[in-house]
């Protein structure tokens, strides 16, 4: 027999559900010196990674024992999961802005403001309405993944993981 709380969890996932993981879109745009393919890599984004939250803490003592006290907020960074078309047009985009970050010639680093831009990921509800939104500030790739080639296998897809550092 079902307890009170067991059927008042069955009657809110009932009336209120459940959110999905395979409900969300991302919002991006690269510096505008790389072009206009956002839309369509926008299409491409397989997956993506709402932040955490994390604190960087110091022992702290006053009269006893010592207690861990928060000092500041942490940004871990997200990683966004692409599909890579045929034309490798994702693969571009990233490589472009990760010479527009430090030019790969004469090593110099480019400006910050020229390289960030805002960063959007929303998760919506089965009719499509958003339901949680997350606006990350001064986004930029920190990280381009290295795409594994696999001659075996026929039936796979090429993927690139781009993880982003944020603020």
């Amino acid at each position: 027999m079902a307890s009170n709380r067991q059927k008042d969890f069955i009657s809110e996932i009932k009336t209120k559900g459940i959110a999905r993981t395979n409900r969300f879109t991302v919002d991006l745009s690269p510096p505008k010196a790389l072009g206009e393919n956002v839309k369509r890599m926008l299409l491409f984004c397989e997956k993506a990674t709402i932040p955490g939250i994390n604190f960087a803490t110091t022992a702290n003592r006053s009269y006893g024992e010592s207690r861990e006290v928060v000092y500041d907020r942490m940004y871990d960074p997200i990683t966004l999961t692409f599909h890579v078309d045929r034309n490798m047009t994702i693969k571009n985009i990233f490589d472009d802005w990760s010479a527009y970050i430090v030019n790969p010639s004469d090593r110099t680093i480019g400006w910050y403001s020229n390289y960030i831009t805002p960063l959007t990921i929303r998760i919506q509800d089965l009719e499509d309405k958003t339901t949680y939104l997350v606006q990350l500030m001064e986004a930029y790739p920190k990280t381009v993944g290295a795409v594994q080639l696999d001659a075996g296998n026929n039936n796979d897809t090429m993927r690139l993981d781009v993880t982003f550092q944020y603020k």
